[in-house]
């Protein structure tokens, strides 16, 4: 899709920059500025991480200093022992918080400052009448530092207000002299100014000083750090690269006071479209990029297509769009980013392109998801030995509204490239289980399942959800794998394979017998199914005496106690080959071919004519004469 705003190129530009005087580099960015100057602004240092880090080492030593200093205290022993206790709660919760203090809320923080003030003063009052008591109030100047790196200017005053009342009450306490109280408050209010201070100071070294964007040294950050929780959480992960198109002709021609006013003027129009502006970045020169956690490759593209379309006028833009797989570095991924830039730059410009879709049929499948384009059809699966239909194959069908009807083949690939795959997945497992749920016969309903959706840890819990909302019992849903997985060393696709088997979801291995399967794979993950590869049903002759390899295939499955489909039967003699070998079930074309699901009631309907068995959810066939 191409954005042309009116005007073009130097031309389109002269008469709105032609007019504008040197920028104003007071006011550029200056909400930002504003923003960092505010009252409640937080440090960009202050995240969670950090914070569990820092407050948890806080407590940690000073825990250990008080606990090691109370063995010099000579003071009645219940004082000496509650001051332990303290001491030994401290280094406990340093402990929990160097563990696990990024999944604290952030607000939790504030109350473990004022706690740790708290028990700071309570160790110094217990201390009362011992030589050096006096000494358990240095650790006030831990609560000062973590609340000058983490806390807003706000949150800086309301600390250090608690500290030094805490520190003046205790001193006194203690029988100090005010000169004393006021040489430590002296030394707090010093060292957190100064450090808060400091500390924002080295926060506007993530700005850039034209446009008030964050910076380069920010998105080389915050990529780190977004790749690092889509890995762990297996999220979606984006990112967009945009190139003023012609910039160099804008410099040259209007001067670099107008160059630069534009890439303030396009800064400005984009925060007002950026889900959060703190990710977009002036990566270079007139080149910027936009870091998107949670978003898909479609999504991305579209928010790359509304950030072109919101350049000022007579401005137009090069976008380049990637997505992060399981494994990219960071430098792979903007180095994709790059790529997609490049070619829509060389294709003529003024245009998004996206890395491995050019043709954007990711979002064309999304919109199909979400207009209704997309449909299910069955194939059965049947049991040779009665004929009788034990089971539906649910198969996707994309209804296009140019191209006809489209097999999975032309889509799923690139659906599982772009993580469009996960949409996908979870509408065909949602039409499966309504069928199913539908059916007058409880026969099962089998799914293709991604291992793309099985590397995510959520999917076992996205079926369970499905299998409730649909009232459809979980051994009536079987879950088809292709062999291919079972090469994937992936260890969270065989937790989700258990998690599935443990709920009563049955597990089928597809085109068995053409990959890379072994009989290590066939004890390691849960399988109940054995589907045979179509390709040996196919090279068996008329009389069967070249399936030995088929014979031994179905003996493997059989030992294991799985139940044994041959695929892409296509016959009667194939069928009834199959039967007399012991193959217990079978599917294709010459029981029917895929479907879409008709009831009995809508067969007796007039004007649906009923070609096949495979109309029908249910039906015996004549495979044993």
């Amino acid at each position: 899709m191409r954005h042309t705003a009116s005007g073009t190129g130097v031309r389109g530009l002269s008469d709105r920059l032609g007019k504008v005087s040197l920028p104003n580099w007071r006011s550029l960015g200056r909400s930002r500025h504003d923003d960092r100057r505010s009252l409640w602004y937080v440090p960009s240092v202050a995240t969670t991480r950090a914070l569990g880090l820092t407050t948890g080492t806080f407590y940690f030593v000073a825990g250990l200093i008080c606990l090691a200093h109370s063995f010099d205290l000579d003071i009645p022993l219940i004082r000496l022992r509650a001051i332990q206790a303290i001491s030994i709660v401290a280094v406990v919760t340093g402990v929990a918080l160097l563990a696990a203090g990024r999944h604290v809320p952030r607000w939790m923080y504030h109350a473990l400052l004022a706690v740790g003030t708290g028990l700071i003063t309570a160790k110094t009052m217990l201390g009362h009448g011992a030589d050096t008591a006096e000494i358990e109030a240095i650790t006030y100047i831990l609560v000062m530092v973590a609340a000058a790196f983490f806390s807003s200017w706000g949150g800086m005053a309301a600390h250090t207000l608690l500290v030094c009342g805490s520190a003046i009450g205790a001193l006194a306490f203690l029988g100090q002299t005010p000169a004393a109280i006021a040489t430590f408050i002296g030394t707090f209010l010093c060292v957190g100014v100064v450090l808060a201070h400091l500390v924002r100071i080295a926060d506007l070294a993530d700005e850039d000083p034209l446009t008030a964007l964050s910076n380069r040294r920010v998105l080389d950050k915050e990529l780190d750090r977004a790749i690092e929780v889509a890995a762990r959480d297996r999220g979606a992960l984006s990112v967009i690269v945009l190139d003023l198109d012609h910039y160099k002709r804008i410099n040259d021609a209007l001067g670099h006071a107008a160059g630069d006013q534009l890439l303030v003027d396009c800064a400005r129009q984009w925060q007002r479209i950026a889900p959060n502006p703190r990710l977009l970045c002036r990566y270079g020169g007139d080149e910027f990029a936009f870091l998107l956690p949670g978003y898909s490759l479609a999504q991305a593209a579209r928010l790359a297509d509304e950030l072109r379309a919101a350049l000022p006028g007579g401005t137009t833009a090069s976008a380049g769009v990637a997505s992060w797989d399981h494994g990219d570095t960071a430098s792979l991924l903007m180095s994709r980013a790059d790529v997609a830039l490049y070619h829509a730059k060389s294709n003529g410009r003024n245009q998004t392109t996206v890395y491995g879709d050019p043709s954007h049929a990711t979002r064309a499948l999304e919109d199909a998801i979400r207009n209704g384009q997309l449909v299910m059809h069955y194939q059965p699966i049947v049991r040779l030995a009665d004929g009788r239909v034990v089971s539906q194959e649910a198969l996707v069908r994309w209804n296009h509204p140019e191209k006809g009807l489209l097999g999975p083949q032309t889509f799923v690939a690139v659906a599982e490239r772009t993580g469009t795959i996960h949409a996908l997945g979870a509408w065909t497992l949602e039409q499966a289980c309504l069928a199913a749920a539908a059916a007058t016969d409880p026969i099962r309903f089998s799914v293709n399942v991604s291992v793309v959706e099985l590397r995510n840890p959520s999917y076992a819990e996205l079926v369970a959800t499905v299998l409730a909302r649909t009232q459809l019992p979980p051994q009536r849903l079987v879950v088809e794998v292709t062999e291919a997985v079972y090469d994937n060393h992936d260890e969270q696709v065989g937790m989700s394979l258990r998690a599935l088997r443990q709920s009563g979801v049955k597990i089928a291995i597809d085109d068995f017998g053409t990959g890379y399967s072994s009989l290590r794979w066939l004890s390691k993950f849960p399988v109940d199914i054995l589907k045979i590869d179509g390709v040996f049903i196919e090279q068996m002759t008329s009389d069967g005496s070249n399936a030995t390899i088929l014979q031994a295939l179905i003996a493997l499955g059989r030992a294991l106690g799985m139940i044994v489909v041959a695929e892409r039967v296509e016959t009667e003699q194939q069928a009834r080959i199959l039967r007399d070998l012991g193959c217990e079930c079978a599917q294709g074309f010459y029981f029917g071919r895929p479907a879409p699901r008709l009831t009995e009631s809508d067969a007796d309907q007039p004007g649906h004519v009923v070609a096949a068995p495979v109309a029908r959810l249910s039906g015996v066939y004549p495979v044993c004469s």
